[in-house]
């Protein structure tokens, strides 16, 4: 299962890195989904213990939740400019070693879902090029390193071997990605059509 999961994390981020203003709106149906999949499944599961009851909810949650995430665009764009902020969190504690902090996350997480409301499109660039980079670069570990995501969430160690090749990566591939959708995407193009 984890190779799978993993070559998806890479082409899902490619997607996001390199045209993710583009597809913005399918981007934040697609999070929505797996987030409401994710939520309504596992409680589902729970609650039943029974697989069909937890597929069928999961399916049912991420109907829902990718029907949110595109209704409710505003929502979405603070989201994910809050998980741009929780990124660069991970990333910077991963640079000093260290585990990461909640209260950073969770300010970090806050500042960029504020940003990405007031400079809408430059961050929604930002933020789908370096959380595509992200999910490249914590893809492409597994099939160089042979590190699955959940080792590199949970082993500082790992984390602290890897960090510079890792945030070196992520910088250079959400760098490309930035440049490529700004020039790719004009300032009429908005993702809300």
């Amino acid at each position: 299962m984890e190779p799978l999961a993993c070559a998806m994390s890479i082409i899902v981020g490619v997607m996001n890195c390199f045209f993710g203003y583009k597809i913005f709106r399918i981007v934040l149906g697609i999070w929505g989904f797996l987030g409401g999949a994710l939520l309504v499944g596992g409680l589902a599961h729970r609650l039943f213990q029974n697989e069909v009851a937890a597929i069928a909810g999961g399916f049912l949650g991420g109907l829902v939740g990718a029907t949110a995430c595109v209704l409710l665009f505003h929502v979405g764009v603070f989201v994910l400019g809050g998980a741009l902020g929780a990124v660069v969190g991970i990333m910077l504690s991963a640079m000093a070693g260290a585990e990461p902090h909640l209260g950073l996350l969770l300010l970090l997480g806050l500042v960029g879902g504020v940003a990405a409301l007031l400079l809408r499109r430059p961050v929604i660039i930002l933020s789908t090029a370096f959380a595509g980079s992200f999910t490249i670069v914590i893809g492409s570990i597994y099939f160089l390193g042979g590190y699955a995501p959940k080792e590199l969430l949970q082993d500082p160690q790992v984390v602290g071997r890897l960090a510079n090749a890792a945030f070196f990566g992520w910088l250079v591939l959400g760098a490309v990605g930035t440049v490529l959708q700004l020039v790719t995407t004009g300032k009429k193009l908005s993702p809300q059509k």
